[in-house]
């Protein structure tokens, strides 16, 4: 995407985001910055190292797709702190994004 067709986010073309390191200082800033206007912004995925319960809080806050913890023996506590009420969204343990391509099991 060239400069020239940038178009800054709107109500009617939300941008979507997804957020690596959400919990720490420039992520917590990126968070507040797309909740002032949530309605522009559609939050495809955060992610934290191993801070759960904020990163539970921050899902919920912006309605994330999905909540990433690269610790995967927080996954438990993430689980538990982001119960997911809807199919959409969902925990994921960081385990899952690091399969290797092109390997089938079975």
């Amino acid at each position: 995407m060239g400069m020239m067709n940038w178009a800054a986010p709107s109500h009617d073309r939300p941008r979507g985001v997804t957020i690596l390191g959400s919990t720490g200082s420039v992520g917590q800033s990126t968070v507040d910055l797309i909740a002032r206007d949530p309605e522009s912004y559609r939050v495809e995925a955060l992610v934290a190292g191993n801070s759960v319960e904020a990163l539970a809080e921050q899902a919920r806050r912006l309605r994330a797709r999905f909540a990433v913890v690269a610790n995967p023996q927080r996954y438990r506590a993430l689980k538990d702190a982001w119960p997911v009420r809807r199919s959409r969204r969902r925990p994921v343990p960081r385990r899952w994004s690091r399969r290797p391509r092109g390997r089938r099991s079975g």
